[in-house]
């Protein structure tokens, strides 16, 4: 995208050569009618086969423009895929149909871009081809009107000389008309960023939300990514009580991340269907709602920087040492950040490239714990755990919630015993909704995943 925009920013540098080619016509032009209005007619007249002479050209440069543009596209997918699974790539020894790969791309990309460039420098010679052949047909009209002896040669000679000087004008323009279409293809290509066809978008509330009082309730909620086919969630009916646990369970696929996806406003969902203190969660400002959630994610979400910065990252006031050294201990991460040479200083590299996937999910988790947040998510937060360590957290966890209201998304059941309702959703609708023994004794959806994991 960068390129694109060097791209664009050289060619409208020329807009001022255009400006100024766009004065000096309208200048010749005025002088070409004083001298002789008869003879401007007729330019006038033939003045389109400057236009449409390279209308064609320019056309199939704007298409093969769409087409280079494509193809750079695919090409730095390419890079990006194989440069960022280049493990994957070595481990099936595909070096060398990622190599072919890449070649076969390549060369198309530079044929089109050398194509590109030949149609691009073929509307010059075309623009003196049409101005030769005006010229001949002036000098003619010229000659003619000369041999009547209607106007002085001098004259004549001043008008020819002002109108090689506009057909090089003429010429300018659509030049620059071609040198901005080779841009055609990244201008699109960026202007469907900033459209809002095939975009969705989620609407702001008005209402300031000032945190949980009762319950977050789910209300016949069906959602799907397009439109209204392809069902993710179909009549989801469940509810949250206001400091409770409650675990959400299924198979992979089943829409528990959705269902937490659209709780936390990062997807629309339609009207009344997800009520908090019987409020429409869609009137609340996203920023206040969000000011009042606090998220641990699968991914386990890292930047680039140190580990100080990720654990207080979005915080409103300054964290003290003693709050911080609290939430790292109780997530585990004391004796991992002494290790370290230069301890909460020591920068983790892109997307945390430094740190293992346990160790990522706990520093996720003490940012959690510093967060003032009434509603706490935790979607797979301990899948990269290890048994011991998993134990650990689920502690520092159970001191958590006393005071808040926690929703947990686990594949790992033994994980969720403790939970105040669990919640089983299963083919994209609530299948089972109760507490451990409940569940259990009635010998049904959960009762299977259950039996499945004993090993636990």
């Amino acid at each position: 995208m960068l390129d694109y925009t060097n791209q664009i920013s050289q060619r409208m540098l020329q807009a001022n050569v255009a400006l100024t080619q766009i004065f000096l016509l309208v200048i010749y032009s005025i002088l070409m009618i004083f001298i002789s209005w008869k003879l401007t007619l007729v330019i006038i007249i033939i003045s389109p086969f400057f236009y449409f002479g390279s209308q064609w050209l320019i056309v199939k440069i704007k298409k093969n423009s769409n087409a280079y543009t494509e193809f750079y596209a695919a090409m730095s997918r390419k890079l990006q895929n194989v440069l960022s699974c280049i493990p994957l790539v070595k481990v099936y020894n595909n070096e060398d149909g990622e190599n072919r790969d890449f070649i076969r791309i390549n060369n198309i990309t530079t044929k089109l871009e050398f194509g590109l460039d030949k149609k691009y420098y073929l509307i010059f010679p075309l623009q003196e081809v049409i101005m030769l052949f005006v010229i001949l047909l002036l000098v003619s009209a010229i000659a003619f009107m000369a041999a009547r002896g209607k106007r002085d040669l001098g004259e004549f000679l001043v008008y020819f000389y002002v109108l090689k000087k506009s057909v090089t004008a003429i010429g300018g323009l659509n030049t620059f008309r071609g040198y901005i279409s080779t841009i055609d293809g990244p201008i699109s290509d960026i202007m469907k960023m900033f459209d809002n066809k095939d975009k969705f978008f989620v609407s702001d509330g008005s209402e300031e939300f000032t945190g949980l009082k009762e319950t977050i309730r789910f209300n016949h909620l069906k959602f799907s990514y397009f439109g209204n086919e392809k069902m993710v969630l179909e009549n989801i009916n469940f509810s949250i009580k206001n400091g409770s646990l409650t675990a959400i369970v299924g198979e992979t696929g089943a829409g528990k991340t959705t269902l937490i996806n659209l709780l936390l406003r990062f997807y629309d969902c339609p009207p009344s269907t997800i009520l908090i203190d019987n409020v429409d969660i869609r009137k609340f400002s996203t920023k206040s709602l969000m000011s009042h959630m606090a998220l641990v994610s699968q991914e386990g979400l890292i930047f680039n920087d140190t580990i100080r910065n990720n654990i207080v990252y979005g915080l409103k006031e300054k964290v003290s040492d003693k709050d911080l050294n609290e939430a790292i201990a109780k997530a585990r991460l004391s004796n991992f950040i002494n290790s370290l040479p230069a301890g909460l200083d020591t920068v983790i590299g892109d997307r945390g490239v430094r740190l293992s996937g346990g160790e990522k999910q706990r520093l996720a988790i003490a940012r959690m714990l510093l967060k003032p947040a009434d509603i706490i998510i935790l979607d797979e937060a301990t899948n990269a755990l290890d048994t011991q360590t998993e134990k650990l957290i689920e502690e520092s966890i159970s001191e958590l919630i006393k005071s808040r209201t926690a929703i947990v998304i686990a594949h790992r059941l033994s994980t969720i015993k403790n939970a105040d309702k669990i919640v089983v959703i299963q083919n994209k609708i609530l299948a089972e909704e109760g507490t451990l023994s409940e569940l259990l004794e009635r010998k049904g959806a959960f009762y299977q995943y259950w039996q499945a994991q004993k090993f636990y």
